[in-house]
């Protein structure tokens, strides 16, 4: 059995280890969500391409 924990609980069984990994991927999911909406693919972009041009935009920016 090997357990993945993302949140790092079960590594540090600290609260607010678990809350400030929860909050780091809401904003990335948020951001993320933004860029869908206020940021339209390009004519003749696939949505590969289109996925990793919204992530690099993220990336660099913070958040959208």
């Amino acid at each position: 059995f090997k357990l993945q924990d993302e949140g790092e609980y079960w590594e540090t069984n600290d609260i607010d280890v678990l809350k400030a990994n929860f909050n780091k991927y809401t904003s990335l999911m948020n951001s993320f969500t933004t860029a869908l909406e206020i940021i339209p693919k390009e004519s003749g972009e696939n949505l590969e391409e289109y996925f990793l041009r919204l992530m690099k935009m993220i990336q660099d920016r913070g958040n959208i």
